[in-house]
């Protein structure tokens, strides 16, 4: 697999840094997380905040976890960030 900018085909992906896991949209407004060593769906991820207009439906387009693992952002096409955290 190629990896460059976390961008393959319109999806976005990010890697964990802690641990073998890669989180991509899965549905509009919801992640997968998925753990590479097993190939199952790891733990799933909560919204714990939301800045923004809360619709949660709307297409992810940035992931990026922060440096720790535990928590991630993601931001939609209109500016809206959303916090995650397991």
């Amino acid at each position: 697999m190629t990896i460059d900018d976390g961008r393959r085909n319109g999806v976005d992906y990010a890697f964990n840094p802690t641990e073998p896991t890669v989180v991509t949209q899965f549905m509009r407004g919801s992640l997968n997380s998925l753990n590479l060593e097993t190939g199952h769906r790891s733990t799933p991820l909560e919204i714990t905040a939301v800045l923004g207009d809360s619709d949660l439906d709307a297409m992810v387009s940035q992931i990026a976890f922060s440096p720790d693992g535990k928590t991630l952002a993601t931001a939609d096409h209109l500016g809206r960030i959303r916090v995650w955290r397991r």
